[in-house]
């Protein structure tokens, strides 16, 4: 996802907690829900290279509050925008890193509307992973 790893965080990093997610509902719209969400974080950091190869290892704890969603009701293109709070904490640290990001999915992506907003809400979620690894890259322990 991104070019550039941080060294002081290889291997480093273990996720305490996502919160602030809400489980989508089959008869209302589609929503992240903290499961969701943890396993995408995992995934990016671990593909990142800063995920610790196991809890007890980890220097750093992050844990991720999902404070709001954004979702438009109708439209034809969608534009979902997702504003995290991380927390990185231990090892002297204790960063707090705001995250803003905006995931779009138009009529091309698909015909219905449910299914455009549930592709924004995730290219939403995974611009904002794309912002922390940003982030992470440049930060100086």
């Amino acid at each position: 996802m991104v070019g550039r790893t941080n060294d002081d965080l290889k291997h480093a990093i273990r996720i305490d907690g996502v919160n602030g997610g809400k489980n989508t509902n089959p008869l209302w719209t589609s929503q992240v829900g903290a499961d969701g969400f943890k396993q995408a974080l995992e995934g990016s950091l671990g593909n990142a290279g800063y995920l610790a190869t196991s809890p007890d290892q980890a220097k750093y704890s992050l844990t991720a509050n999902l404070l709001q969603l954004d979702q438009p009701l109708v439209g034809l293109t969608l534009d979902v925008a997702s504003n995290v709070q991380y927390e990185l904490t231990g090892s002297g640290m204790d960063k707090s890193i705001p995250i803003a990001a905006t995931g779009s999915a138009g009529f091309s992506d698909a015909a219905l509307a449910f299914e455009r907003l549930r592709i924004a809400n995730e290219r939403s979620i995974l611009e904002n992973i794309k912002g922390l690894l940003k982030e992470l890259a440049e930060l100086k322990p």
